[in-house]
């Protein structure tokens, strides 16, 4: 996955979580304003319902009071209309007897009386002649006094305008709010995107060094083996010592090989989590001196001696094939660096918590500028350290592994100190258990 493809995903991601969220906030937004029109709608015909109601019983109690049915229509008007509610009531013929709360341009035009019901009126809206976008709710219904022979048509309104310019407000308001949440929802997914996939772009640009630097270490061993054999071929007829030289080098190399392909294979199964860390009780003290006793072999071809200082009977819980090659990476190095004719030095004390493992060298040290860099795979210092080691030195993946090795017994591998007098690296080790 290259950084094209990396904007690309990210460009998807961002467009869907905008379009999921255009989605959700049409759908939402689309409720709110159904819902709440309804309600508004609602509330209307409910006041009418009961404005009707109050009417009838209003006529009854005028009617009882004496008065005729025009004086108690008039009565009944004046008392219960308004400016934001109307109310008409007409006798059984369909004449007009009172009025109230009535818009000029509104024309209302009663149907046939038997349609009416009288139990519960009917709903309906009309829209002013003059202006379409004002409309009113009316509400008939025919009130019977039966004490008093009385019919009447009672219509009862109320006008929609504030109701629907309440709902166009909000229709406003959702016009402005949506893109504009789209937008910033579009920029903070494009930032979220980049965040959520800047591991993974780091990962790719990782990955690549690694492949490059990886094909670069194993290609050394590998071109020097084909040229050994193809030197020893080139000859018919060759001395043993000849042969025997040339085994060796091709031996040497394929053993570099193979401990790099290890140190990779290794490192990639502990990246994915795959890498099984035994915990097996054991005495670190005794680990130590095997790993010593295996290391002079190889000191001694470089005029190199080991001294060893260690805690007896160091009881410790941890896979004791990685930490004896924790060490043996350590010692390598050392090695390889330190000054021939002198001396690597391994300490092994006592620490809260667990054991303190120190290994020290009289190299070159490392410059200041290089040291963050050192623990990073195919890291190699191009310094005198580097220079006075041989040409068959690590690949860069020793300190890495070595690092990874105390991190996954809980502990931790630092650089204690370099100078111009030597190197040392101290592991912690926790007890474990």
């Amino acid at each position: 996955m290259n950084a094209l493809r990396i904007d690309r995903v990210r460009a998807r991601l961002t467009a869907f979580y905008v379009a999921v969220l255009a989605a959700a906030l049409v759908i939402v937004g689309g409720l709110i304003y159904v819902l709440l029109a309804r309600a508004l709608y609602a509330r209307i015909d409910e006041s009418l319902h009961a404005l009707v109601q109050i009417t009838a019983t209003s006529l009854a109690n005028d009617l009882g009071e004496g008065q005729d049915i025009g004086d108690a229509a008039r009565s009944t008007v004046d008392e219960l209309s308004s400016r934001q509610r109307m109310l008409v009531i007409y006798d059984d013929s369909g004449n007009l007897l009172a009025e109230g709360g009535r818009d000029d341009d509104l024309t209302i035009t009663l149907p046939a009386p038997s349609s009416i019901p009288t139990d519960a009126p009917i709903l309906g809206t009309v829209v002013e002649q003059k202006d379409d976008d004002d409309r009113h709710r009316l509400a008939l219904r025919r009130v019977t006094i039966p004490s008093h022979h009385a019919r009447y048509i009672v219509i009862a309104g109320s006008s929609l305008e504030p109701t629907d310019e309440e709902l166009e407000s909000l229709r406003e308001i959702l016009a402005y709010v949506v893109p504009i949440a789209l937008m910033v929802a579009g920029i903070g997914g494009w930032f979220l995107a980049r965040q959520s996939l800047s591991p993974i772009a780091a990962m790719v640009a990782a990955q690549r060094q690694f492949m490059a630097d990886a094909s670069h270490e194993l290609r050394t061993p590998v071109a020097t083996t084909r040229t050994a054999a193809n030197v020893a071929l080139q000859q018919r007829h060759r001395e043993e010592d000849e042969y025997r030289e040339t085994l060796g080098i091709i031996e040497q190399q394929a053993t570099r090989l193979s401990r790099i392909v290890d140190d990779m294979f290794t490192l990639a199964r502990a990246d994915a989590g795959t890498y099984p860390v035994r915990q097996t009780p054991m005495y670190l003290d005794e680990v130590v001196d095997d790993v010593v006793k295996a290391a002079r072999v190889l000191a001694s071809t470089r005029n190199v001696a080991i001294e060893a200082s260690t805690t007896r009977s160091a009881a410790l819980t941890g896979d004791e094939d990685l930490i004896r090659r924790l060490m043996v990476n350590l010692l390598d190095n050392a090695i390889r660096f330190t000054a021939a004719g002198s001396s690597v030095r391994i300490d092994l004390e006592e620490a809260p918590g667990g054991y303190a493992l120190s290994i020290s060298d009289h190299g070159p040290g490392i410059a200041a500028a290089v040291q963050p860099h050192i623990f990073e795979r195919f890291y190699r210092v191009d310094s005198a350290r580097a220079r006075g080691a041989d040409a068959d030195g690590g690949a860069g993946l020793g300190l890495a592994l070595a690092r990874w090795i105390a991190e996954a017994h809980g502990g931790h591998l630092t650089l204690a100190r370099s100078s111009a007098a030597g190197t040392t690296f101290t592991a912690f080790l926790p007890h474990g258990g």
